[in-house]
């Protein structure tokens, strides 16, 4: 069987695998206990498929364990794929302190108020092997100093991403603020850390200057640092609520700010009273970068660095239409049963805007649309979820067909 080369947090999930079924005493409540296994299948890549509905790869079949335990939870996800590969994606342990999660795994992260997408870290690519920390509240401060926030979180962690065309198994550190300063507006503030891999520094100082120092002098200039803001905001919350939302990411660095911006924006309305429609939503991400006057930014400065290739396994950690690409989506989610759920969207969509020969996803600008309808449903004991997709172009270099695709995942919880 093949493994991923780059568990090197100590075979963290080798070790997870031992403590889960040799250390914790699985006698506790069934309550505490739950045991899930699942298959899924796709007859076609698609641009909105790299990974299924459950997070998880497709064309793969698993055994799933989740267990509580006095401060500790912890999940073991053993996934085969077709061609006998043995992963360990969305699998961790966290151990909770009062309002503290100090975990290791390899889990997905969003880090954005969209409900589909995110300009700096998104459910795109597979997760990498990390270790992290949460720390928040749900409510407000009551130090007078920091009552202004409102309810807030903090999250952090240190990864080690796969696959990197550039440099072998670079670390990754990434931070996020989100505070709630006023009743149903959110703010945060996001930056990620690409440092370390074979041949650059790995000791404290390279891991302080990817945290806090200009990364593009002295002897740290190989950092690659993205960083930004976002915010959503809640309106009509007692009547038809309507919630905009948007995030700006920075690809450069300039005087220890972002620079050369790429943009995400949108909006949903909630139909409460509805027995039908549900969600309406608009949603326009572009990740093409201008050429600034001083020349550090332009076109394919998003996602791309001279050391660092922003993905994992291949694939961007962000947006899926990659650098330079552009998109409108539109979206209606319906709800039939408290059971079974619908979502209908179409997105036309720009990729490889600047004609790049070496894009990730197509070699050549292409400007199409794709169409997708998402079903779930809930049976007793299963889980099911189908998707249909029309994609109207074809994206040579990620090996992506144009036309229908369809694919199913049952997951049965025992």
């Amino acid at each position: 069987m093949r493994y991923p080369s780059s568990l090197n947090l100590n075979n963290a999930y080798y070790i997870l695998l031992y403590v889960l079924l040799f250390t914790m005493p699985f006698s506790a409540s069934s309550k505490n206990l739950e045991i899930k296994a699942w298959a899924n299948k796709e007859t076609k890549k698609s641009l909105s498929s790299n990974l299924n509905q459950f997070n998880l790869l497709n064309d793969t079949a698993g055994l799933g364990i989740s267990k509580s335990y006095n401060n500790i939870t912890s999940k073991i996800m053993v996934n085969l794929g077709h061609k006998q590969e043995l992963t360990f994606d969305q699998s961790f342990i966290e151990y909770k302190r009062k309002n503290n999660i100090y975990g290791i795994g390899k889990i997905n992260r969003i880090w954005s108020f969209s409900p589909n997408t995110s300009l700096i870290l998104s459910s795109n690519a597979r997760p990498a092997s990390s270790i992290y920390f949460l720390n928040g509240s749900s409510k407000k401060s009551k130090n007078f100093f920091l009552s202004w926030l409102g309810p807030w979180s903090f999250e952090a962690f240190n990864s080690v991403l796969s696959n990197s065309n550039n440099t072998n198994d670079p670390m990754m550190t990434g931070l996020r603020v989100v505070i709630e300063p006023t009743n149903n507006f959110k703010f945060e503030l996001v930056k990620t850390s690409q440092w370390a891999g074979k041949g650059y520094k790995k000791d404290f100082s390279a891991f302080k200057a990817a945290i806090i120092s200009n990364s593009n002098e002295y002897n740290h200039s190989n950092i690659n640092q993205m960083a930004g803001f976002g915010f959503s905001y809640l309106l009509n919350e007692n009547k038809i609520p309507i919630r905009s939302y948007a995030q700006f990411v920075g690809e450069d660095e300039a005087g220890n700010l972002p620079s050369c911006y790429i943009s995400l924006v949108g909006s949903e309305l909630t139909f409460p009273r509805s027995n039908f429609f549900k969600k309406l939503g608009f949603e326009y991400v572009d990740t093409r970068v201008d050429t600034s006057t001083n020349g550090n930014c332009g076109p394919n400065t998003a996602y791309n660095n001279s050391v660092y290739d922003y993905t994992n396994y291949g694939s961007s950690l962000a947006a899926s239409i990659d650098s330079e690409g552009k998109s409108y989506e539109a979206w209606v989610s319906t709800r039939i049963s408290e059971k079974t759920y619908i979502k209908y969207s179409i997105k036309n969509l720009t990729v490889n805007d600047a004609n790049w020969s070496n894009h990730r996803l197509n070699n050549y600008k292409q400007k199409e649309w794709i169409a997708n309808i998402v079903g779930s449903w809930i049976l007793k004991s299963q889980k099911i979820n189908g998707r249909i997709t029309y994609q109207g172009l074809s994206l040579n270099e990620a090996n992506m067909k144009n036309g229908l695709s369809f694919s199913l995942d049952i997951e049965h919880k025992f």
